[in-house]
């Protein structure tokens, strides 16, 4: 068999081949934390995908499935070597397209991209320097980077193909497709009085709202808190309130984690149970009564928007808490001195 074609060892590469390994080893790892991230929070990331606009609802989910394991079909062949110049090659384009999509999450006043799923709230301004950063140390890999030594020549496909139908899987694994088959829940406008009770109250429902059920120990409901976030600052004229059976303990772990700009109602565990069977659950009220419900999932911003025949607002909602402050809330419309920190924040335990 003919080798010639075979990736050698390299010889020498001074300092210039070092800083290739360690900048390959640094995309690696932001590649494969950005798999992962969108891994464990699956639904919402698709719920990501779709609002942006611009597939067709059955592509969306395809696309986002190829998204995550190229992703992670890069990130191996970066770390472990094999192929790592190629990676780094394809990385530089899709490192520019996701610096594309930060640009028009900046235009809508997206607070977060959902480029690390809901594990980790970045800014699109944060992202867009970040993914720069990804284009720079690429470029390094592509310049400087040596052939990595490899005992057969299928060992490179074998690890780029490989991790990337690994990573298929494991998101696929997730539970990406939410069951929306009709569930609802039988709940009125004069269930919902009792928020009067809770913890803000609630005086009176308002008559176009959107209504959060969630647990702040449920990692099902933190998937949608980033997608509520998006209603909240996207819909014009509908007010966004979450409702919560969680302790203040608990609630506040959930708040540094999302930081939302939303109301959040609180209350006791007997009377939430009785309201709503399973969660997340939401509830859509329109023209003062109830319009909509769903049992164990959150619809997407857009699909109460276009529904319903509501209008996208240009720039989010400032909170009341925050009218005061000289930053911008969650991060969006940051200043250059805040591009890098501030916004940040990690999933509380």
């Amino acid at each position: 068999m003919n080798t010639t074609s075979q990736e050698r060892p390299a010889t020498g590469g001074g300092a210039g081949s070092g800083l290739a390994v360690v900048a390959a080893m640094v995309v690696g790892a932001v590649l494969l934390f950005s798999a992962f991230t969108k891994m464990i929070s699956a639904p919402a990331f698709v719920s990501t995908v779709e609002d942006y606009q611009f597939l067709a609802p059955s592509l969306v989910l395809p696309a986002a499935t190829l998204l995550i394991g190229i992703e992670f079909g890069l990130a191996l062949m970066l770390i472990l070597g094999p192929g790592r110049r190629l990676a780094a090659g394809i990385t530089v384009p899709l490192a520019a397209v996701f610096m594309v999509f930060n640009v028009i999450a900046i235009q809508r006043g997206m607070a977060d991209c959902g480029c690390f799923g809901e594990v980790i709230k970045v800014a699109p301004e944060q992202e867009l320097v970040l993914n720069a950063v990804m284009v720079v140390l690429a470029g390094v890999v592509l310049r400087f980077g040596r052939p990595f030594a490899t005992p057969h020549p299928m060992v490179t496909p074998t690890v780029g193909w490989g991790g990337t139908l690994l990573g298929v899987g494991l998101f696929l694994l997730g539970g990406p497709v939410v069951s929306n088959s009709g569930e609802s829940m039988d709940v009125t406008t004069d269930d919902l009085q009792v928020l009067a009770d809770a913890s803000p109250p609630l005086a009176e429902i308002p008559d176009d709202a959107f209504f959060y059920f969630f647990s702040a120990d449920c990692d099902h409901c933190w998937a949608y808190a980033g997608a509520v976030q998006l209603m909240h600052d996207r819909v014009e004229g509908l007010e966004v309130h979450a409702v919560t059976n969680s302790d203040p303990m608990s609630l506040e772990a959930f708040e540094d984690a999302f930081l939302p700009t939303y109301p959040i109602h609180r209350l006791d565990p007997a009377t939430f149970d009785a309201m709503v069977p399973t969660y997340p659950s939401a509830v859509f009220v329109q023209a003062g009564g109830v319009s909509q419900t769903w049992a164990g999932w959150v619809p997407s911003h857009r699909q109460i928007a276009e529904s319903a025949g509501y209008f996208y607002r240009e720039t989010p909602p400032v909170a009341a808490d925050d009218a005061v402050d000289e930053g911008p809330a969650n991060g969006s419309g940051a200043s250059a001195a805040d591009l890098l920190g501030g916004t940040l924040s990690g999933r509380g335990q």
